[in-house]
């Protein structure tokens, strides 16, 4: 198993992600950052740990990282912000998606629940579907 992985944006994106993510059990640990304030502590049982720019704190506890927002274009810079810090970008796949071994998935990419990716299909890098 791999250390922990951080969502950022803890929206409803974001729950989606974290519950694939805790599907797939690659991570012992998993936890958000956020930049809106919240009271809430917990989403589900994965803590708000703070705000993005907490981010590398963080990275000995968790090494992988994941941007869960909507905005492909404010995801994508994001992404970049974190890998220059030293993050790791992992794919996240949930185990009920049904990915063909002859498909090629780009960093940072999420499969939901029930989704199809056939042979031949080449997803760029921070795909969702």
């Amino acid at each position: 198993m791999k250390s922990g992985l951080l969502v950022v944006g803890a929206g409803g994106h974001g729950s989606v992600v974290a519950d694939a993510a805790h599907e797939q059990g690659l991570w012992s640990q998993i936890a958000f950052l956020d930049d809106r304030p919240t009271s809430q502590p917990l989403i589900a049982d994965w803590p708000i740990l703070g705000a993005t720019d907490q981010a590398s704190k963080w990275l000995k506890k968790y090494t992988d990282l994941i941007v869960a927002i909507g905005d492909n274009a404010h995801r994508i810079q994001l992404i970049q912000k974190f890998k220059d810090q030293g993050f790791n970008i992992p794919v996240i796949c949930h185990p009920t998606a049904c990915v063909s071994a002859y498909a090629d998935i780009g960093a940072g990419s999420v499969l939901a629940a029930q989704c199809a990716v056939n042979a031949g299909a080449r997803l760029g890098r921070e795909a969702v579907l």
